[in-house]
């Protein structure tokens, strides 16, 4: 196998499998949502009414398309799930046998180092004792080599593994094949995009302080991907550091900031002086953690608020409970590395961080007479359910001032 870097006995007893875990149940849970949303779509566009025409059959036929090609994803994407938990169980039952040799080397008297080395002080002079205990030294030291390697190489393999099942999801389109819907039948209701795809955790994992991991799930969503080119294609890290600094200075230093509310209630941040608009998405099944970006008409920025604050507290902008913020005196710290976790044992292994094209919830555009879901729900009969299912399943669209990206 080619040569990677070993992971140190520290960090193997700090592993924990959390990422894995943790990217697994986020992926699957992304997966129902993809299938619930396109078969209540499904379901009310073909339900007969009195909408009837070309463009109603056209509707019917390109959702049901979609559908088809969502589902197939939904299905890789619940296979990666599926890759990440089999490995995290793997990695945790080869730990374990690391960690009983590493144990049953010390009862013998072996000293074990942070690189696995073995050491041992010996009192006898005997030249056969000596002998006998070099020979078991050599034993405990090929076993705990052995059962290094293959912790190297079962994280090596789950890497791969779930690249490749989550490989087919890059190719994922809900184009309509240059067949455009415009009849005046079909009243502007909106079909789908491609959904933005899910955060993946960093390679040390989530942060454990709620405001740093709000602003990691921006930077490793949908938002560096989309928007990446407007900030001079920044690393995810230095996009997080951007978003966790503008973050802290809405909490601690709010002046020259414009602060509030979106129409949905969600935090939003924008900085006239760099033309940099933040908005955290703090819905609790959101496939990131919202979106950054610098917007094509500085002026309207500021219509993405509805209710305009003078600051904003860490509770509103954090990833979880009691956010750790630091003071104005220091508002400059950095983003800084997440404590020794679930893949500090990785060993140098390609880290299933890089799937970027998945797909999962996003926004909806309108298109034909332009009727946007708030007045299609308004409608009565199964229009008007498809108005509101759309409102209750979609994100957001950057180009449309009532709605965020």
């Amino acid at each position: 196998m080619p040569t990677a870097t070993l992971p140190s006995l520290s960090e193997v007893r700090a592993f924990a499998g959390d990422y894995l875990i943790d990217a697994a149940q986020h992926w699957a849970d992304s997966a129902g949502r993809w299938t619930v949303t396109y078969d209540d779509l499904l379901r009310d566009v073909t339900r007969p009414t009195v909408w009837q025409g070309n463009a109603a059959d056209a509707a019917a036929l390109r959702v049901g398309t979609d559908r088809h090609r969502v589902t197939g994803a939904a299905d890789d994407l619940a296979a990666a799930a599926a890759v990440a938990r089999r490995a995290a169980d793997d990695l945790l039952a080869l730990k374990t046998r690391l960690l009983n040799t590493v144990r049953t080397a010390q009862a013998a008297g072996f000293i074990v180092g942070e690189d696995f080395s073995l050491t041992t002080i010996e009192s006898t002079s005997s030249t056969v004792e000596l002998a006998a205990r070099e020979a078991q030294m050599r034993k405990f030291g090929a076993a705990i080599r052995s059962d290094v390697l293959a912790l190297v190489a079962a994280d090596e393999q789950a890497a791969a593994q779930i690249t490749m099942a989550a490989s087919q999801l890059r190719s994922l389109t809900l184009t309509d094949d240059g067949a455009a819907i415009q009849d005046v039948d079909f009243r502007g209701i909106p079909l789908p995009e491609k959904p933005n795809p899910p955060a993946v955790p960093p390679a040390e994992g989530w942060s454990t302080d709620p405001l740093i991991r709000a602003a990691q799930k921006i930077a490793y969503g949908h938002a560096l991907d989309k928007h990446g080119h407007e900030f001079g294609y920044p690393s995810q890290e230095e996009f997080a550091e951007l978003i966790y600094q503008k973050m802290l200075r809405a909490i601690n230093d709010p002046g020259g900031l414009i602060l509030g509310l979106s129409e949905d209630g969600a935090p939003v941040i924008y900085d006239p002086e760099e033309n940099v608009l933040i908005i955290r998405d703090t819905r609790p099944n959101a496939p990131d953690g919202g979106t950054a970006y610098k917007p094509n008409n500085p002026a309207g920025a500021p219509r993405k608020i509805e209710t305009p604050l003078s600051r904003l507290t860490a509770e509103q902008l954090g990833d979880g409970p009691k956010p750790r913020v630091p003071t104005s005196d220091n508002t400059q710290a950095k983003l800084g590395s997440a404590p020794p976790s679930a893949d500090s044992a990785q060993a140098g292994a390609t880290a299933p961080r890089a799937i970027h094209d998945r797909p999962g919830p996003g926004f909806l555009e309108n298109w034909g007479t332009h009727v946007p879901p708030e007045e299609l729900a308004k409608i009565d009969g199964p229009l008007g359910i498809l108005g509101r299912i759309i409102l209750g399943q979609v994100g957001p669209n950057p180009d449309n001032p009532k709605n965020w990206a």
